[in-house]
């Protein structure tokens, strides 16, 4: 090993402290980093009470997220693909999720709808969302005659641009679609940001950059704590453009680990970077929950890889 000349004492005494700094903080982020992991469901269901809660669950190549309020409401956004049903719906009950407020399915594709069906079958399901313009498209007329044999007071709530609703102590808004092609599925994802306080989460869906721009063009408000990665973080999504405004300080991608399809891409990877936002994946990372109260967002907990833990019970 090659010998440091210093030039003098007090440079070699800063040179060692400043040495020192980088390791301790390192470690400290690693220790912090590593304690968030959590495998007792318990300790996590009690950490999340009195606050809003984001839960981004590891369902495969798809997208779920549970929310929930701090007077026990809950909110489910897409339910993952068929294939992973069985751990949705565990999830859900070892959180005590008895009644669902909403279940929005953002647009009929298998990925985001596949489990909404067995989520109606075992919660009681209040009000199903789905955009408007396809309300009489398979599966959607499917999940809606499911959802009235199931309980004949709940409804299903036909979404557009620009709808707004309330959730306990949160509200959230339809930013999109905006008169999209309806032969294309992914654009017309139905976006929605929720905000609880001065805290936000959004959501697009499978939504495409030229969406993206779309919504950028309205007069919604993007800006956002979390953002879940459009598309599973393919790069026909997350423009460079869009993510500066929502400028999110976590961003979730929602994909299996090494799926076939490559998400997230590297061009949406290198965007990420460009924002400075802290990537996760559920994939790689299990379920993500967050936590807010408020006026902040924190990363609360993840459960490593779940899926890989229990393909057993799927």
């Amino acid at each position: 090993m090659r010998k440091i000349n210093y030039p003098n004492t007090l440079m070699r005494n800063r040179f060692v402290i400043a040495a020192a700094a980088v390791v301790f903080f390192a470690a400290m982020a690693v220790s912090v980093f590593v304690s968030i992991y959590t495998d007792n469901t318990d300790e996590l269901k009690e950490s999340t009470r009195g606050l809003f809660c984001a839960h981004f669950i590891d369902v495969g190549q798809g997208n779920a997220c549970l929310l929930s309020d701090p007077d026990g409401k809950f909110m489910l956004i897409d339910a993952g693909d068929n294939e992973n049903s069985n751990y949705l719906v565990k999830y859900l009950k070892n959180f005590d999720v008895e009644k669902i407020e909403y279940l929005v399915i953002t647009h009929p594709h298998e990925d985001h709808y596949g489990g909404a069906r067995d989520v109606i079958r075992n919660f009681d399901v209040e009000k199903l969302v789905l955009y408007k313009e396809y309300k009489d498209t398979y599966p959607y007329d499917v999940l809606s005659y499911v959802l009235e044999e199931r309980n004949e007071n709940s409804q299903t709530v036909l979404a557009d641009f620009g709808d707004k609703y309330t959730f306990g102590k949160a509200e959230f808004e339809i930013i999109s679609p905006e008169n999209p092609d309806l032969t294309n599925y992914n654009d017309s994802s139905l976006a929605l940001r929720v905000k609880y306080g001065d805290t936000a989460f959004l959501f697009t869906g499978d939504a495409g950059k030229n969406m993206e721009s779309a919504m950028i063009n309205s007069d919604c408000e993007l800006k956002s704590d979390v953002f879940c990665a459009g598309h599973h973080g393919s790069s026909s999504s997350n423009s460079l453009k869009f993510l500066k405004i929502v400028n999110p300080d976590f961003i979730v991608v929602s994909c299996a680990k090494d799926n076939e399809y490559g998400h997230p891409h590297k061009e949406s990877v290198k965007n990420f970077g460009k924002i400075g936002a802290t990537v996760l994946e559920t994939g790689k990372n299990g379920d993500i929950v967050f936590s807010s109260d408020g006026k902040n967002v924190k990363l609360l907990a993840m459960r490593k890889n779940p899926l890989d833990q229990e393909t057993s019970e799927r």
